[in-house]
């Protein structure tokens, strides 16, 4: 079982100070898609091994269960993988990668708000613990902050791109970030 500290770290050391220089770049995208196109099986491999993490951390953050993300990341592979259009008219491929997997996880609680009839939902009961897991940091921050944090934390954006897709200016961002970092500790604290 992972510790609230342990997870709390994670997110925000490992992943929000990682300047290792390892993201794939347009090019490779594009170039991995065309070789899926032309049949090459094994290229998706390195797309996955890339993305496939971060699409189910973002896929949680909408549906909350971590099967249904892993579901829903390997959705969007397989849409990748059927994609017909040229790889070239997709200027920021992280960007699309995210929209798709929201989109797909949209798609997937729409779906499944019309098969389930409301009386047959489960009643979930959390017993309490105290870890602190990636569904309870996510119910912590609103819609603006756990994009901000989803793409700062989990796909390694700058905060300034991250501002720019969002459509805040980078000091709101910042200020946005130092709040998030600070709703996590004191949680984490309590």
């Amino acid at each position: 079982m992972q510790t609230a500290g342990g997870l709390l770290n994670f997110f925000l050391t490992e992943y929000a100070n990682d300047d290792r220089g390892t993201r794939m770049t347009r090019a490779e995208f594009v170039g991995i898609m065309r070789k899926i196109h032309s049949g090459e099986k094994r290229a998706l491999e390195k797309l996955y091994t890339e993305y496939y993490e971060r699409l189910c951390s973002t896929a949680m953050t909408i549906v909350h269960n971590r099967e249904d993300a892993a579901d829903i990341a390997s959705e969007v592979f397989i849409k990748l993988i059927n994609f017909q259009g040229d790889p070239e008219t997709i200027i920021h491929h992280v960007a699309y990668l995210i929209r798709m997997t929201k989109n797909t996880a949209l798609n997937f609680l729409q779906k499944r708000k019309r098969e389930l009839p409301f009386a047959d939902l489960p009643v979930l009961v959390r017993e309490p613990t105290d870890s602190l897991w990636k569904e309870d940091v996510f119910r912590l921050l609103s819609p603006t902050d756990w994009e901000l944090f989803v793409r700062r934390v989990l796909w390694r954006e700058s905060l300034k791109d991250a501002a720019r897709e969002l459509g805040m200016n980078y000091a709101t961002a910042k200020r946005h970030y130092a709040a998030i970092k600070e709703k996590l500790r004191n949680d984490y604290q309590k």
